[in-house]
């Protein structure tokens, strides 16, 4: 029998694989709007959440996107290494406290490791996992950051090429965090955080910048005016309204400012996520012939 508005597995993997990225946000955003209510108080930052009751949905949440995100293929080279850094950054979100010390303190563990080591540790494998992850990976498809700085336009190259330089600079200051005596791990969760919320702009920006980047698959990644004027717009406000938003209410001392502007990214990129699957979703043919085809 012959399915109906379906296509090839791939292209149904994907669409599923896009709904469940969505479901570890969206589950995310709702613990902390629930737990927010009943403490009757906002956080400073979504963040600090993790030494919370949250603590456990906050870092399964960012574990399971980081997951999604990876195993995703996207339309372009540039949305899925976009993706793919935005995957690299989010354990040590979920990982590193937010607040070290008032985190590790409630952390019960033998007499012989401390909470430091006990992370040092965790971030070894991860990062240990993570190479191996992207040597597979390159095996499979060799040299992707060749084609991408080959196929797009100069301003493309400069956001690539800063890209990995973040990266580079980021694993400095995790190499340094592992190995400083009695470190606290200073800056490690909020570079990653903002790391994780400037790759998400990318891949928003990579719908919306020169097409030369595109790959054989994205045949069906043609957007109307609608979408387009939409997309741009939320690359504009991630990319540049996040900030904005963070020194005006840093100017306003609103203790909070830091959540909201988190706030402001992350539903900005549920709004982009949402209006993806809704765009690749299959268009049902309710034809009585093809209804009569379906029929065996």
């Amino acid at each position: 029998m012959e399915s109906l508005g379906r296509s090839s597995d791939g292209e149904d993997g994907q669409r599923t694989l896009r709904i469940l990225i969505f479901a570890p946000i969206s589950l995310l955003a709702l613990a902390i709007i629930v737990f927010s209510i009943l403490a009757g108080r906002l956080n400073d930052s979504i963040s600090a959440y993790y030494g919370g009751p949250t603590r456990d949905v906050f870092v399964g949440c960012m574990l399971a996107t980081a997951m999604g995100i990876i195993a995703f293929r996207g339309t372009s080279d540039l949305e899925d290494f976009a993706l793919n850094a935005a995957g690299f950054y989010a354990p040590f979100v979920a990982f590193v406290p937010y607040d070290f010390d008032a985190t590790t303190s409630s952390v019960h563990l033998a007499a012989s490791t401390s909470p430091a080591t006990a992370l040092r540790a965790i971030l070894v494998c991860y990062l240990v996992v993570a190479l191996v992850f992207a040597v597979g990976a390159q095996r499979q498809d060799p040299w992707p950051l060749g084609r991408l700085w080959h196929a797009t336009s100069t301003g493309t190259r400069l956001l690539l090429l800063g890209a990995l330089l973040a990266l580079v600079a980021y694993l400095g200051l995790v190499i340094v965090r592992l190995v400083e005596v009695n470190g606290r791990f200073a800056g490690v969760h909020l570079a990653a955080a903002v790391l994780l919320i400037t790759n998400l702009g990318v891949a928003v920006a990579s719908h919306v910048v020169a097409p030369r980047h595109k790959l054989p698959r994205s045949g069906d990644d043609d957007l109307g005016p609608g979408t387009l004027a939409l997309y741009r717009a939320l690359t504009l406000g991630m990319l540049a309204g996040g900030p904005l938003l963070w020194a005006v209410l840093r100017l306003a001392h609103l203790s909070s400012a830091l959540l909201w502007t988190e706030t402001l990214e992350l539903g900005l990129f549920m709004v982009f996520w949402a209006s993806e699957i809704k765009r690749h979703s299959p268009r049902l043919d309710h034809s009585p012939a093809r209804r009569q085809r379906s029929v065996v």
